[in-house]
């Protein structure tokens, strides 16, 4: 009885449909003969319906004599109520553009320049008609049996289970819902890892549940090869005709049949969409994936009224472009609660002192879900506590880089994509290396800085383009491998991204190189170290803290080391860090003379600095021994009126001057006796300019040569300083500067403290107050 039902739905719909196009072909017949010149799409659609009402005949003399199956009628069904759809929009276009009787030769003439304007939707409406001929003409000569039947129940194509341990995001859900409602694609964008996978499979289940009528479907997009992939499985799902032919265009066979509104609602995930050369790359020899003329892919994601498109990507320039410049959804890190809730699910938290190194965990591993659940399982199987997991975690990078690589499998992601962080962020070091070279050199140096306050200055180079750097800043910021900290103009990345990329280096065999070129960055770049630069000093210490930590081995790396450690020691001790500074000097001194020999200028630069903050410290015999040194050998390598000599003879003067002091505070010397040089209260080395009155520390040669009777008492310094006033500093190139090294005397002569207040000594024996002094 069904079957009869099935024969007479179908033969009905024909009759009936034969019945309209004839007519249809006699209003085209009127439009051909009232037309003088008739547009290209009106003529074709002249010859594709009687061959359209021709093929149906046939197929309706099959279905009376029985030569086609009941299941096979069914799906012709839809096929004939489709031509009468398209002949239906046929029709009320054709009364728009057919004269009416009485109309004059104006009218007729505006209805027939007005066909011209409607000829796009007739060409449509033919190639729809042509692919129905298609498949009824396809079923005839191939026979019942090699039908392609459309799918009878809506198409669920979805490679993951629905996650039962899904977990918050529900802002993001909410987001997405609301943005359908005005427009048809979304883009999730976020760092891999972070989720937005797991964010679409959830929304697809759920977008189920209020559409069970609707098709959806899941398409893998990494590669072109993969979307290729995608496609054909769901030409296959829904029955399409030749779909495993390998000359089929198959990418504009399933965007017909989504465009296609009487196929009902869709939603179509297009994951990992992260290679921006898939979707719009040049036109190449692709005729295997999208035929001869290579368009790219991007043209074959489907657009309907009825369908809605989620894009996931890690390229947020991706996101932005296939969701047609609606602002992509940006997917950040769990918020704490989420990252809680994610780890109870798998590993029990039970104490207190649990709940605070879950915390702890949580915070190291930056609420990443998919770093999260990798340590979760890797707890797990491993039977290990979170405090056990977080030893292993801190003990060392290569401990932590091993951590990071376990791939322990995760049935929420595609079977190709890596599960462990560092492989997961692999993959896009190496893309971005492939299409932007100049944005994985900048994160290459930034992996061997300090990940945090990066300031833009440090990383562009001296005479690049800005565009090319902006370019390559905002890829890194695209694929949120790197942040803008407040300002905007400074950088910071996430530890894991740093130790990642750090371990991309190593893999390249690169690592090294990147190290030595950010050591010689910082080391031509830190200033000087004097009171104007401290600002930028500030900023560029944790960078050049980070760069010395590493080793050299080559000549010219361990002089770059030998310079950025004497610099950052001078900045060092006018901060009144002299123990820092001498560690760093002896470090300086020590290569200088191994490379460079016990004579040249550079080490003995290091000798006088290394000195100087050995009498800041109280140690006045080394410190003048070393200054002894410093001048014997400035004196026969340059000569007695050479600057540096001249400086040398000023040093070991001050420490002198503070040895007898020292004598005098022990009654060595009868306290009426005048200091040679000066004196002040306190035992900080000063200098008696030529009114007695004490004067900060100064390393001016030229008021060295007025001590010693050179120049007249009246003469005024060449070299500035105020007639009778403070001396000026002449830093190691010879230049001027109003600043002195003494911390302290620098507040002094702000006014910043009282002229007759004393420092408290910085914890050296007797030595010069320090920048941290506390005042009495």
């Amino acid at each position: 009885m069904a079957e009869a039902f099935a024969v007479v739905g179908l033969v009905a719909a024909i009759i009936q449909f034969a019945e309209f196009s004839s007519k249809i072909v006699e209003r085209l017949q009127d439009f051909h003969s009232s037309v003088d010149e008739v547009p290209k799409a009106f003529r074709d659609i002249k010859v594709e319906l009687p061959l359209l009402l021709d093929t149906l005949k046939r197929t309706q003399a099959q279905a009376e004599s029985g030569d086609i199956s009941r299941e096979t009628q069914e799906a012709l069904l839809p096929v004939v109520k489709g031509c009468r759809s398209q002949v239906d929009l046929l029709d009320s276009t054709l009364v728009k553009a057919l004269p009416k009787p009485g109309d004059s030769s104006w009218r007729r003439g505006m209805r027939a320049f007005s066909s011209v304007g409607k000829e796009k939707k007739v060409e449509q409406i033919t190639s729809k008609l042509h692919k129905y001929v298609q498949t009824l003409t396809y079923h005839q000569v191939t026979g019942p049996a090699k039908l392609v039947i459309r799918p009878s129940k809506p198409c669920f194509i979805m490679p993951f289970d629905r996650d039962q341990s899904f977990v918050g995001r529900g802002d993001i859900l909410e987001e997405i819902q609301s943005r359908f409602n005005n427009q048809r694609r979304v883009a999730l964008a976020g760092i891999g890892g972070v989720g937005k996978s797991q964010i679409a499979i959830e929304y697809c289940y759920k977008w189920h549940e209020r559409h069970p009528q609707g098709h959806v479907i899941w398409m893998h997009a990494s590669t072109q090869a993969r979307l290729d992939q995608a496609y054909r499985g769901v030409a296959r799902k829904l029955h399409l005709a030749d779909c495993d032919n390998p000359e089929t265009n198959i990418f504009e066979m399933v965007f017909e049949w989504l465009c296609d509104e009487d196929h009902g609602p869709w939603l179509l995930v297009v994951d990992n969409a992260d290679d921006i050369e898939t979707f719009f790359g040049p036109t190449s020899d692709t005729s295997q994936v999208r035929g001869k003329s290579a368009i790219p892919l991007a043209k074959f994601l489907p657009r309907s009224p009825d369908g809605s498109m989620i894009i996931t990507t890690r390229d947020k320039r991706i996101g932005d472009r296939l969701a047609d410049r609606a602002k992509t959804i940006m997917v950040l890190p769990m918020v704490n609660r989420e990252a809680d809730n994610l780890l109870r699910l798998t590993v029990p938290i039970q104490s207190g002192s649990e709940e605070s190194e879950s915390k702890e965990l949580l915070d190291a591993l930056g609420y990443l879900p998919l770093a999260i659940t990798q340590a979760a399982a890797f707890i797990n199987e491993n039977t290990m506590t979170v405090v056990e997991y977080l030893e292993a975690f801190y003990s060392s990078n290569s401990e932590l880089q091993e951590l990071l690589s376990q791939d322990l499998g995760d049935p929420r992601r595609d079977l190709d994509t890596q599960n462990s962080i560092t492989r997961t962020w692999k993959l896009s070091f190496d893309q971005i290396s492939r299409q932007k070279p100049r944005a994985a050199e900048l994160l290459s140096l930034m992996s061997v800085l300090d990940r945090q306050g990066i300031p833009k200055t440090l990383l562009q180079n001296d005479n690049e383009q800005g565009i090319e750097f902006t370019t390559a800043l905002g890829t890194l910021q695209a694929f949120s491998l790197i942040g803008i900290e407040k300002g905007g103009t400074k950088y910071e990345m996430h530890r894991l991204v740093q130790l990642s990329t750090q371990n991309w280096l190593e893999l390249q065999g690169t690592k090294a190189k990147w190290q030595a070129k950010a050591l010689g960055l910082l080391a031509g770049r830190f200033p000087s170290g004097e009171y104007e630069t401290w600002n930028e000093c500030e900023v560029l210490l944790p960078h050049a803290e980070a760069v010395v930590g590493y080793t050299s081995t080559t000549g010219s790396h361990l002089l770059q080391y030998a310079e950025l450690l004497q610099k950052l020691a001078r900045y060092d001790t006018e901060q009144g860090r002299y123990n820092i500074s001498h560690s760093r000097l002896t470090k300086s001194l020590t290569v200088r003379e191994a490379v460079l020999g016990e004579e040249h200028t550079d080490t003995l630069v290091s000798m006088n600095d290394l000195a100087v903050v050995l009498n800041y410290q109280g140690k006045y015999g080394e410190a003048e021994a070393m200054h002894r040194r410093a001048l014997e050998l400035r004196q026969t390598g340059l000569g007695e009126e050479h600057q540096d000599t001249l400086i040398s003879i000023n040093n070991l003067a001050v420490v002198l001057v503070c040895q007898r002091q020292v004598r005098r505070g022990r009654g060595d010397i009868p306290p009426g006796a005048r200091a040679m040089g000066g004196g002040a209260r306190g035992g900080a080395p000063v200098y008696i300019n030529k009114y007695g009155q004490p004067s900060s520390y100064t390393r001016n040669p030229e008021q060295v040569r007025r001590g010693r009777g050179d120049k007249p008492p009246g003469a005024r310094a060449m070299e500035g300083g105020a007639r009778g006033g403070a001396p000026v500093y002449i830093n190691k190139y010879g230049q001027p500067s109003s600043y002195t090294r003494n911390p302290e005397q620098v507040r002094r002569g702000r006014g910043d403290i009282p002229p007759g207040t004393r420092a408290k000594a910085d914890g050296a024996q007797g030595g010069a107050p320090g920048h941290s002094s506390e005042y009495k």
